[in-house]
């Protein structure tokens, strides 16, 4: 199957032979479902904070920060080609597009037509507005506004003869405005940072992991503008790519190694459940989890910090539970060990196997693995209908209850009873984890050992005009992270604000605050 410059190129990417031949055997075995119990929920899986716990888990919070053990971590490699999927598609449809071309359209019933003026009547509530007007003359623009000219406002966001936005890094996109100034996603997680980040000395710890081709773009915007958030801050800037040795191989539609026109096998990026090699390989202590694009103006930021400092202290107080049965737990009396079997089930969300309950043997060896491994404290927030998994309780190999977060992708929806319950989810997550990942003793955990090789996903693509299939290892918040103590706490849905389309801009939460 293989030739010996197959093996030469498995060298240099870091892939063993083995590895390979396991990739073929599961496109060729697939994943399994992963069965749902049922959805998590207040009190069956979610936690709810009282207020008045609010300022002893900020005081935690606040101390571990002081203590320097918190740092953040940005997946930041997406582009922005999603942004602005239906302005190309409007482009694409329309070449020679005007306000009269889409009056018509639209009173033809014509939606595409109908959102293409949506658009352009609300061109400059847009954060990139301003460098519009910067580029083309603001007279100009608005006098191509009146007179309908929109293909050519459009070849200058989308091509790159003009800005290219969907083939900028999405952490570059201009996102809110302040007065005269634009931000970026990647401005405002400095600035977040500093809110919840900062050690006793004003150092803050940033790590984002970013696309080969767009490390030095970035490096030069954040070199450009970081010297006003450095005021009282020493920023610790790192930066790492996906490891060409978590790309998987890609196989034709009989499950045969895929050759491009050279002879060469393919290999594609193994999705963000390949970031937990960057993850593992930071040996941080308490990390913070935020995907690039949930960020928030100024003016709002307050309830995000709030809630960051909630959970982080929620973490370090669980940890420090945890730690202390840990070090009570050898040679400890059947009455201890029922209490630590109360404390996984009611504070770490873990319902263990009956087949534990035989011996005092077995009952110590699973708890000491079940409480010495990471853990992540996740914020959820109520379903509202945006996209994404959620948390439900599902039963893991060995028999245990757990809690986990699952996308629609892992669930057998052909399956009335499955479906069901996916869609009675409650709460969705909007990725907002914070992660304890050293042990007692302060040791870094090997996070490898903690992911479940059992999920993941497999998907139809093209190259060159011929189709093949694609697998990606499990979720970095989903599979890599299965086999971690998971506690869901409900945070405000005020704390989600992603931004998937560029229409997600025009919300209140991204919008510049209202002058009275």
């Amino acid at each position: 199957m293989f030739t010996d410059q197959d093996l030469i190129d498995f060298s240099s990417r870091g892939t063993t032979f083995g590895e390979v031949k396991d990739q073929i055997n599961r496109f060729q075995s697939g994943f399994p479902y992963i069965v749902l119990q049922r959805p998590c929920s207040p009190e069956d899986g979610i936690e709810i904070v009282s207020p008045s716990d609010d300022a002893r888990l900020i005081d935690l919070h606040d101390r571990a920060a002081f203590q320097g053990r918190i740092s953040k971590f940005v997946p930041a490699s997406g582009v922005g080609s999603r942004m602005f999927q239906r302005l190309f598609a409007l482009k694409n449809r329309y070449a020679d597009m005007t306000r009269t071309d889409l009056e018509y359209k639209i009173k033809q019933g014509d939606k595409e037509a109908e959102y293409g003026l949506h658009f352009f009547n609300g061109l400059t509530k847009y954060p990139f507005y301003s460098a519009l007007c910067e580029s083309i003359g603001e007279e100009k623009l608005r006098e191509m506004m009146v007179t309908g000219q929109f293909a050519v406002i459009l070849d200058r966001l989308l091509t790159k003869t003009g800005f290219n936005y969907p083939n900028k890094p999405k952490g570059l996109l201009p996102f809110h405005r302040y007065n005269e100034k634009v931000r970026t996603p990647i401005d405002e997680h400095l600035v977040e940072a500093q809110a919840y980040a900062k050690t006793g000395t004003g150092r803050v710890s940033i790590h984002f992991t970013v696309s080969p081709d767009h490390l030095d773009a970035i490096q030069q915007h954040i070199n450009a503008v970081i010297r006003p958030f450095e005021k009282d801050t020493a920023f610790e800037l790192t930066f790492s790519t996906q490891k060409s040795s978590t790309d998987t191989i890609a196989v034709d539609m009989d499950d045969q190694p895929f050759r491009d026109g050279n002879g060469r096998l393919v290999f594609r990026a193994g999705g963000h459940g390949a970031l937990l090699e960057n993850l593992n390989e930071l040996q941080g202590d308490i990390i913070f989890i935020k995907n690039i694009d949930n960020v928030v103006p100024d003016h709002i930021k307050g309830i995000i910090h709030r809630h960051k400092r909630i959970l982080g202290g929620y973490l370090v107080e669980i940890q420090q539970e945890i730690f202390d049965y840990t070090e009570r737990l050898e040679n400890a009396s059947t009455e201890f060990m029922n209490e630590v079997l109360d404390f996984c089930r009611t504070r770490l969300c873990t319902e263990p196997p009956k087949s534990i309950m035989q011996t005092n043997t077995s009952k110590q060896r699973y708890l000491s693995r079940i409480l010495d491994r990471p853990v992540r404290v996740c914020g959820m927030v109520k379903n509202t209908g945006e996209p994404g998994g959620g948390p439900f309780w599902v039963k893991s190999g060995d028999g245990a209850l757990t809690p986990q977060i699952v996308e629609s992708s892992q669930v057998n929806t052909d399956d009335s009873r499955q479906n069901e319950v996916f869609k009675a989810a409650t709460h969705f997550n909007s990725v907002d984890l914070v992660c304890g990942v050293r042990n007692r003793w302060g040791d870094p955990y090997d996070l490898r050992r903690f992911r479940d090789p059992n999920t993941g996903f497999i998907s139809s693509k093209s190259k060159d005009g011929r189709s093949l299939k694609a697998m990606e290892y499990p979720g970095l918040w989903n599979g890599s992270m299965a086999d971690w103590n998971t506690i869901f706490v409900e945070v405000p849905v005020e704390t989600s604000n992603p931004v998937k389309t560029i229409d997600d801009l025009l919300r209140p939460a991204h919008q510049p605050v209202k002058e009275n």
